[in-house]
């Protein structure tokens, strides 16, 4: 018992920050993997799930970010998004 409390606690520290990335013009399946591919290259992000149906990313990192560079990232793709 003790080792599956140990490993579920290591398994949430890697996912120890998620933000929430509004992307409101994004508007096909391909733009979601582009996005995705781009917001995985930011060092310490770890899990991104884009929604084309929520227009919203959802970013998950074992480290905190800093906001200009998930703008940046998401700015080298042609979108702009707010951070939430």
């Amino acid at each position: 018992m003790k080792k599956i409390l140990l490993l579920s606690l290591f398994l949430s520290v890697l996912n120890a920050y998620q933000y929430t990335l509004e992307i409101p013009k994004i508007h096909c399946p391909l733009c979601t993997a582009i996005v995705r591919k781009a917001l995985l290259k930011i060092d310490g992000v770890n899990k991104v799930n884009v929604s084309l149906e929520n227009k919203t990313a959802i970013i998950k990192s074992d480290k905190e970010l800093n906001e200009s560079i998930i703008n940046q990232a998401l700015f080298n793709t042609g979108y702009q998004g707010i951070l939430k």
